[in-house]
């Protein structure tokens, strides 16, 4: 399975993704620090979940992930964020966002939702 952590906060992005591979060595794991470049890496690649931030500059998670949607609806949008303001939760589930997730949040959390988002995304290729 193909992942992308896309988040503006290098460290946490880097991290994130290190962690994931660590654990889990049948997961393709890629981060990306702006929405901008991770639009150019979906063009070049094919990925199954794209985990984002939603606050970033160049593009905010919201844009990114109407994009996603339209370009790319086969791919799960799982949304992290520090600011878990209602509003946008309630948006970004309205555009297909599968799961939504508040920073700081334990790898192991992550890590069941991108499970979870994997098995859906099986289902629907198969149908």
């Amino acid at each position: 399975m193909k992942v992308m952590i896309v988040d503006d906060e290098i460290y946490f992005a880097t991290n994130t993704a290190d962690l994931l591979r660590a654990d889990n060595p049948d997961l393709d794991v890629m981060a990306v620090y702006n929405p901008v470049e991770a639009l150019k890496q979906l063009e070049q690649a094919t990925y199954d979940i794209i985990v984002t931030d939603v606050r970033m500059p160049k593009m905010s998670g919201i844009e990114f992930i109407q994009t996603i949607k339209q370009q790319w609806p086969q791919t799960a949008v799982i949304v992290m964020t520090a600011y878990g303001a209602q509003q946008t939760m309630e948006k970004a589930f309205q555009i297909g966002t599968l799961f939504y997730i508040e920073k700081p949040f334990r790898i192991e959390k992550l890590e069941a939702l991108l499970a979870i988002a994997g098995k859906s995304g099986e289902k629907k290729t198969k149908h």
